[in-house]
């Protein structure tokens, strides 16, 4: 019986730790799905990881937290940056408002941080380069899935 209880404690770890290590494939982006791009990496359904020169992570929240949380994230990337310029920008045909910090210290990347509501969803999308994101936004393929800067 020990040796039972054993094999299917082995077996479950073995099947719980198989699963946590799957590759995400797809990305819940307000509750659109989305490919993970070709040469990216999805750290978890909402964040993507060195993908052509940035990383892109977005908050599910609800109504009333969009109403506080955004502000407190802007502070706090505010205080280091070099420059703040308000941002808007069109994701699924919703306009998301917000903030293009840029920072002189390499450590920190240049970052665009907007919120509002995308598909009925109220989400913070963050989005970080070592680069001029207005220059990448162009270039980088799954930026121009999910947004448009308004010029």
């Amino acid at each position: 019986m020990k040796k039972l209880l054993l094999i299917f404690s082995l077996l479950f770890i073995n099947i719980s730790f198989s699963q946590s290590n799957q590759e995400i494939k797809t990305l819940d982006y307000a509750n659109i799905e989305i490919e993970v791009p070709k040469n990216c990496i999805a750290k978890s359904k909402f964040e993507l990881l060195k993908c052509n020169g940035i990383s892109v992570q977005w908050i599910h929240l609800n109504k009333e937290k969009l109403k506080t949380i955004p502000e407190q994230l802007i502070k706090k990337f505010g205080k280091k940056a070099n420059s703040k310029e308000q941002i808007e920008v069109i994701s699924f045909g919703a306009t998301l408002k917000g903030y293009k910090f840029t920072y002189k210290n390499p450590k920190n990347w240049n970052r665009i941080i907007v919120y509002g509501i995308v598909n009925r969803q109220p989400l913070i999308l963050n989005v970080a380069s070592e680069d001029e994101l207005i220059a990448i936004s162009n270039l980088n393929e799954f930026l121009k899935k999910i947004m448009k800067i308004k010029m």
